[in-house]
């Protein structure tokens, strides 16, 4: 995520690590029609900012990657956070990972803190 983030868009780290990621992501899609992982490994920060506890860690790979995803709500902390549903399809797979992720959503309970 640094070196992609913070080099130059053609910087050779940069290029090998998107590349990488691309691949790896490439295989897995191409086994399964469908990803799903949390939005996020950290509890929701609060209006005022993420402050430490900001984590691209599980959405990054997709949004240079380009394959779609969608967040959708799956529930509640034993304290009342949410917690949201990240669904990441193959590249082109737009129109039915909005599908999939209202059917997810759908099954997902709808019970409220």
């Amino acid at each position: 995520w640094q070196a992609v983030r913070g080099g130059a868009a053609g910087d050779p780290e940069a290029v090998a690590v998107r590349r990488a990621n691309d691949e790896r992501l490439e295989a897995v899609l191409t086994a399964a029609p469908l990803l799903l992982t949390p939005v996020t490994p950290n509890r929701p920060h609060g209006h005022e900012g993420p402050g430490d506890r900001y984590s691209t860690a599980l959405t990054w790979a997709f949004n240079l990657s380009g394959h779609p995803a969608a967040s959708v709500p799956a529930g509640f902390t034993g304290d009342g956070c949410p917690v949201g549903l990240q669904l990441v399809a193959a590249r082109g797979a737009d129109v039915s990972l909005l599908g999939m992720a209202r059917a997810a959503e759908n099954a997902l309970p709808t019970v409220r803190p």
